[in-house]
């Protein structure tokens, strides 16, 4: 599975956004292990971080599942609610 580089996008629409999270879409399988998130996304997002978001209910559960002590993250629900912390840079 290849990195997705989330960096590489220039102006600040929505679009810009709309486009990064559709090659997230796209390079992340369908549900992974929550701890390779941080390689998978090339540090764009941090399991440590969304774990303590997680904990804090900043986060639905419906974008998790476990498997014994793992964490499995459900790719779609998922990024829909990363889509919703995006700002424009700017």
């Amino acid at each position: 599975m290849s990195l997705v580089n989330i960096n590489n996008h220039e102006g600040d629409s929505m679009g810009d956004i709309g486009k990064v999270v559709d090659e997230l879409r796209e390079a992340l399988p369908p549900i992974f292990a929550g701890q390779s998130l941080d390689d998978l996304t090339g540090g764009a997002i941090v399991w440590r971080t969304v774990l303590n978001m997680k904990a804090k209910g900043e986060i639905p559960p419906k974008c998790f599942n476990r498997s014994g002590r793992k964490v499995l993250v459900i790719r779609d629900p998922f990024l829909d609610w990363w889509r919703g912390t995006l700002r424009e840079a700017g």
